[in-house]
């Protein structure tokens, strides 16, 4: 997966190595950028739980991950800097059947997800030409795609077998 540079430069000025209370003030992620993004101790933990993060987490699980970063951290902290780096292009959020929302960093090739319903778990499902062919479809009705989203709602094959285990 391939992070956008802003989300970089912020990781890299927020690394997990330094200390939680040490993040540069008034640093900016981007002085190119017309709206320029102070580096705080939110942003950071929040990035950093996004980096580490082994599939897509919502915000309570997100706000328990960045609270290792930072054990300050407020759940609200969270959404704002959430909605803050969603503005900026940083993440992405994904709403799911029933309003769960999920968050991943940006810049990651196109996917779709499969949501195990017994679960919640979200899987990445790597396109296989199906995009393509959507497009070409509907260019054949003369539409140009400005977006796909593919969600797939379903349950393991091999009950009982947790998600991390099952056969791929």
């Amino acid at each position: 997966m391939t992070m956008p540079a802003r989300a970089i430069d912020f990781i890299a000025h927020n690394s997990p190595r330094r200390s939680a209370v040490s993040v540069p003030g008034p640093a900016e992620i981007d002085p190119s950028s017309s709206t320029p993004l102070r580096a705080t101790r939110a942003r950071g933990a929040v990035i950093t739980a996004l980096q580490q993060a082994n599939g897509h987490l919502d915000a309570m699980r997100l706000w328990s991950q960045a609270r290792v970063v930072d054990p300050r951290i407020s759940l609200a902290s969270v959404y704002r800097t959430l909605n803050t780096l969603l503005e900026q292009g940083i993440v992405r959020k994904y709403l799911f059947k029933g309003g769960r929302a999920v968050w991943e960093i940006a810049g990651s090739d196109p996917h779709g997800h499969l949501i195990d319903v017994a679960t919640g778990d979200v899987l990445d499902i790597i396109d296989t030409g199906l995009r393509q062919q959507l497009e070409r479809s509907a260019r054949a009705l003369g539409y140009r795609v400005i977006d796909i989203n593919i969600e797939l709602y379903g349950r393991p094959i091999e009950e009982g077998v947790p998600t991390n285990q099952r056969k791929r």
